[in-house]
């Protein structure tokens, strides 16, 4: 994987998928014959395959999610996120992060697991922002579940990992003053979070939606 400004690319054992702002061109592993080029999302960040069928997912901050057919190189769904809610005067101090937290399909390869910023609004109840955990149907692009309604955690990256997903991101506490931050890193076996560990901001700052880690 390779990100480089606004050049992400990614490998599976087939294609590679180069994105580069609103185009996305996939390639032949091993090669640099290009099989197709998609223009159907504005300011695309990454990408992923799916594990099981031919499938890729692209994710844009705008907010939109576009699932292809690698069989027929088509456009096969694209799909509007719900945009989070902010006050905009607080917009231009970072609050409003949209959309660029991470994203996977699960182990079948039957859904998608997206990370949705959904308010970004400070006050005495909320910390500032606020993730769920939302699935995609792959054959319908329906949302089936939604995870993490209600907490005070802002989750950043997404994995497979054994039998269920690593989520890491950051979790706030309210004290007498503030808000006090804690990086950690969990495993999430569908229902809930497990074996959650502290992360240290170094450590933390190595796992990201554009890192090796996130794709190992």
């Amino acid at each position: 994987m390779v990100n480089a400004g606004y050049r992400f690319t990614i490998h599976n054992e087939k294609y590679t998928a180069v994105l580069t702002g609103r185009t996305v061109k996939i390639l032949r592993r091993g090669s640099k014959e290009e099989l197709a080029r998609f223009r159907d999302l504005k300011h695309a960040r990454f990408c992923v395959f799916n594990p099981v069928k031919n499938m890729l997912a692209t994710k844009s901050i705008e907010p939109w999610i576009a699932f292809y057919c690698l069989d027929t190189m088509k456009l096969l769904r694209a799909i509007e996120i719900e945009k989070p809610v902010y006050i905009e005067t607080l917009s231009k101090y970072g609050y409003a992060t949209m959309h660029e937290s991470g994203f996977c399909f699960s182990h079948d390869g039957k859904s998608l697991l997206n990370i949705e910023t959904v308010i970004s609004v400070r006050t005495s109840d909320n910390p500032g922002c606020v993730t769920h955990l939302v699935e995609y149907d792959c054959e319908t692009f329906a949302e089936t579940a939604r995870h993490f309604s209600e907490n005070t955690c802002v989750f950043r990256v997404i994995e497979r990992h054994e039998d269920g997903y690593l989520l890491s991101g950051t979790e706030y506490k309210p004290s007498k003053t503030h808000w006090e931050s804690v990086n950690f890193i969990a495993f999430f076996d569908g229902k809930a979070l497990t074996k959650k560990r502290e992360l240290s901001p170094e450590e933390f700052n190595e796992i990201s939606p554009y890192s090796e880690i996130y794709y190992q």
